[in-house]
């Protein structure tokens, strides 16, 4: 079912796509407000993280070789990645708000940096381990 899954993953970095529209909704959340931002919250940060800490979590119990499902390979390097993007996203929120609620410039830009590359790493492993 994963191999299935991966089959379908974007073949384009989806955090490289949304480096552009990002940076065009931070500069509008303080003119939005404060329920604006935790809707925009909601829905792009807190959904980025809960599914990459699912995935991650999915992929420990892959791991465990409890003698019931088939070996796939080591994926804890994918897993680690995958951590990586659900605390990039974390982060990424909180600079949002501190731009969106307390109007302060912010860089996102290592942020985004960080889960495209742990998007990369983590799909080319992933493909890689499961064929």
């Amino acid at each position: 079912l994963l191999r299935a899954h991966i089959r379908r993953a974007p073949t384009s970095n989806p955090f490289s796509r949304y480096r552009t529209r990002f940076q065009a909704e931070l500069e509008a959340l303080p003119r939005r407000g404060a329920d604006h931002f935790h809707a925009y919250a909601f829905a792009n940060f807190r959904q980025i993280g809960a599914s990459f800490e699912l995935a991650a979590a999915h992929l420990a119990w892959l791991g465990n070789d409890d003698g019931n499902r088939p070996a796939l390979g080591d994926m804890r390097g994918v897993e680690a990645q995958f951590l990586t993007l659900a605390a990039s996203a974390k982060s990424l929120q909180m600079k949002a708000a501190r731009h969106a609620l307390a109007k302060r410039a912010v860089d996102a830009s290592p942020d985004i940096d960080s889960m495209e590359h742990a998007w990369d790493t983590a799909m080319a492993g992933l493909r890689a381990l499961l064929g």
